[in-house]
């Protein structure tokens, strides 16, 4: 952690990892009827959303940073 109390981006990602593999195990055990397929999809698109963000976010930053030195 930063010392101004802010996370740091990889600390964040691994959160989000995490967050990500706790997603498929709980879609793993839904059942297979249309409910439980059409769950097991939005909540695997919602919960690998953020890190895909994230990571978009990291890449213009960079960019940003590489052009302006």
């Amino acid at each position: 952690m930063q010392s101004n109390g802010r996370r740091s981006g990889e600390d964040i990602e691994e959160r989000l990892l995490e967050f990500a593999a706790q997603i498929g195990k709980i879609v793993d055990v839904l059942p297979e009827t249309r409910l439980g397929l059409h769950i097991a999809t939005r909540s695997f698109v919602q919960g690998h959303r953020q890190l895909r963000i994230m990571r978009k976010l990291a890449r213009r930053k960079a960019r940003k940073i590489s052009c302006i030195s």
